[in-house]
């Protein structure tokens, strides 16, 4: 967001101090109360005024209105790279990116001295593209400009992953904590650095972020007795039954929501044990984790004839900030995959299960939903089924961990697991990657992914 203060035609000095104020803590429906009330040709013919209603449109959630109001600001004055590298936002915003890209440009090429911010945004759009080598130097050149901004590192890790520059990216990662959106901490103390530790040094491995990082980086935690001889492995109750299945060595404690400060010894977030073990990152690609013995649900599906059964999944937790880019809906499935000699599963949990309801159960089953408590139970039920069929969610990695045939639907810009182009990932061998060919355009994936089932199904 750029905003400059001026003298405002027409005497509205205190009105635009107002709106920056309003601004800059984020009242935007505030604002646009404020612009209903303003004189109308008054504000078209002020760029100023113009770039403050996009700031605002921008704000609240209306990209295309806040692009109509910074091309307005620009066609009045051209030369404000403040206003194109904003333009450029509200580009990306829209999943216009080759836009947003052309605007960031303009926004450096426009301006003497470009600020870290201008580089950083340009380097955002171009990340989304996919363009990681051109983003690097974007986001570099931001921080060399302000290296106190280090949560600028956390894009600039996520491109370097990407790219598979593992050392460097891991290494980076470790500043997400600074980042603006970032929660606070929730777990403090000295953190280990990988070194080799004597039995009187507890080790305390503390959850972090969702179920699908856990069930990734789980893979690392039989290597630790090589370093820790006295560990802990914090674990949340919905997994808690399949990972002690899978490491029967391991001690597992049960996940606090509470702050906790560890003073006897050291700790490590789960996610970045793969920053110690880079000798052995992709272990476990062949499956890594094991249904416990007993207790699990008792869940049967039913074969009919010889119909393959398919598993699908179109959302991850609703409190991601980009599931809206990476779910889709039930109907894109069940249009798409409703083929003979399929039979087809809701695997669906939470909030966004109620979306299949509107379908019978002999066109989307989802009748034994009821019995699946946590991922064990749900790892019973996948080692029924012929094939998995997800968007970017926790059920691709159980997949990947059990080594479950599991196909990916992708949004333009995924997790940096999934590299930019391939087809499959070395993280896990029961995976293949659909992607989207532009921003939003599942069509692509679907029709690619339903030509492919059919053609799996009738073999």
């Amino acid at each position: 967001m750029t905003i400059q203060s001026a003298e405002i035609p027409l005497k509205q000095d205190d009105a635009y101090q107002t709106v920056v104020r309003l601004l800059n803590a984020r009242q935007y429906t505030d604002v646009l109360k404020i612009f209903e009330k303003l004189p109308r040709r008054s504000i078209w013919e002020s760029p100023l005024w113009m770039n403050a209603l996009g700031v605002a449109y921008r704000g609240a959630n209306r990209p295309m209105s806040a692009i109509g109001a910074y091309l307005r600001a620009l066609h009045l004055d051209k030369t404000n790279s403040g206003t194109w590298s904003n333009l450029g936002n509200a580009y990306k915003d829209a999943n216009l990116i080759k836009l947003a890209i052309a605007a960031h440009k303009e926004s450096i090429v426009r301006t003497s001295v470009p600020s870290a911010s201008q580089w950083h945004n340009y380097g955002l759009a171009l990340s989304i593209a996919g363009l990681h080598d051109e983003a690097i130097v974007a986001f570099e050149s931001a921080l060399l400009i302000d290296p106190g901004q280090v949560g600028m590192r956390w894009d600039l890790a996520r491109s370097q992953l990407y790219l598979k520059n593992y050392k460097a990216g891991f290494e980076n990662y470790k500043y997400r904590w600074s980042m603006k959106d970032s929660p606070p901490r929730r777990v403090i103390g000295r953190e280990w650095n990988g070194e080799v530790l004597n039995k009187a040094t507890k080790l305390f491995v503390y959850v972090e972020q969702g179920f699908g990082d856990y069930i990734q980086c789980a893979r690392y935690l039989s290597f630790l007795k090589d370093r820790a001889a006295n560990f802990v492995v914090e674990v949340k109750p919905e997994l808690r039954r399949l990972m002690e299945a899978s490491f029967p060595d391991v001690v597992f404690v049960d996940f606090l929501e509470t702050n906790t400060e560890v003073t006897d010894g050291v700790i490590i977030s789960l996610l970045d044990l793969p920053s110690i073990f880079l000798d052995r990152l992709y272990t476990g690609s062949s499956g890594y984790l094991t249904l416990p013995t007993s207790g699990a649900a008792a869940v049967q599906l039913p074969k009919e004839g010889l119909e393959k059964n398919v598993g699908i999944v179109w959302s991850g937790s609703t409190t991601f900030k980009r599931n809206h880019y990476r779910a889709t809906g039930p109907e894109w499935f069940v249009d798409s995959f409703n083929l003979p000699g399929v039979r087809l599963h809701s695997l669906q949990m939470g909030a966004m299960a109620k979306r299949a309801e509107k379908y019978s159960e002999e066109v989307l089953s989802r009748h034994w939903l009821s019995t699946i408590q946590d991922f064990s139970d749900t790892a019973a039920v996948l080692q029924q089924l012929d094939l998995v069929v997800t968007t970017c969610t926790s059920m691709v990695h159980l997949c990947g961990a059990l080594n479950v045939p599991c196909w990916v639907m992708l949004d333009y810009s995924p997790h940096w697991l999934w590299g930019v182009k391939d087809e499959r990932t070395a993280w896990y061998d029961s995976l293949r990657l659909f992607r989207q060919g532009a921003p939003g355009d599942w069509r692509s994936v679907f029709d690619n992914a339903a030509a492919a089932l059919m053609e799996w199904s009738q073999a």
